[in-house]
Formats: C-alpha cells, sequence, structure tokens
C-alpha cells in the first residue's frame, strides 16, 4: 500500500474530526486515528500530519495565512491595510530579506504576488537578453 503524503492524512483527520461535538467521542475518535498512523507506520511524521491539520481547519474556518517578504521594515498599518484586502480572518507573518531589493512579496497559500524590485530586474534582463 503506497504511504500517503502528511497532507492527505491531515485531510482524514479533519474529516474524521470536523462534525464532532462531544469531547468523549472526539477523543475515541483521536485515538482510533492514532492506532491507524501506528498501522501505517507514519507516527514518526505526527509533527508534519498536525502541522497541514493546522492549516487544512484554518482554511475550512475561511482564515488565511499571508508570508509577506519586505527587504526592509514597514508599519503596521501597511500590513493591516494589506491583510484587510484579503478579507476578514487575515493573518501575516512579515519577513525580513535584503535579497529582494525592495519592494514586496505576498504569498497566499499557494498564490504569489511578487512586488518586488529583484523580480523586476529579472524581468527586464530576461527582455534585454531576447
Amino acid at each position: 500500500m503506497a504511504k500517503k503524503f502528511p497532507l492527505q492524512y491531515a485531510k482524514i483527520l479533519y474529516k474524521l474530526t470536523k462534525d464532532i461535538e462531544d469531547e468523549k467521542v472526539l477523543a475515541e475518535a483521536i485515538e482510533k486515528y492514532v492506532e491507524y498512523l501506528h498501522e501505517e507506520e507514519v507516527l514518526n511524521k505526527a509533527k508534519y500530519i498536525l502541522e497541514e491539520f493546522i492549516k487544512v481547519k484554518k482554511r475550512a474556518d475561511g482564515e488565511k495565512e499571508l508570508k509577506i517578504t519586505v527587504a526592509r521594515s514597514i508599519s503596521d498599518k501597511i500590513i493591516d491595510k494589506i491583510k484587510k484586502s484579503f478579507g476578514e480572518n487575515t493573518t501575516a507573518k512579515v519577513k525580513k530579506d535584503n535579497s529582494i531589493i525592495g519592494g514586496i512579496v505576498i504569498k497566499n497559500g499557494n498564490k504569489i504576488i511578487d512586488g518586488s524590485v529583484k523580480r523586476q530586474f529579472d524581468k527586464l534582463k530576461s527582455n534585454l537578453i531576447k
């Protein structure tokens, strides 16, 4: 039997637990799930499965987590405007990276908005070489 990726196990856990409200029933479901992970010989991947589960749960709840990369610090006011443009329940993690030279890169799940100076230089270079 082919092994699954942590995301697949996370989705199984989410589907298994999403409608359970009773704590005792939830505990039993999680216990059976852990037994399943043991049978699949993937308990050593539990940390990664849990990380993916949290992402799956947040997406299902309509939460968005942005990863914002900037060359220099930006104000909380600008970060709040960016988050607001992506809708309610949006959080952001900001990282400084001097290699982008300037501008901003916003990652929302699998989507990337690259407004960095480095990207613009790379496009210009590519167009000049043609």
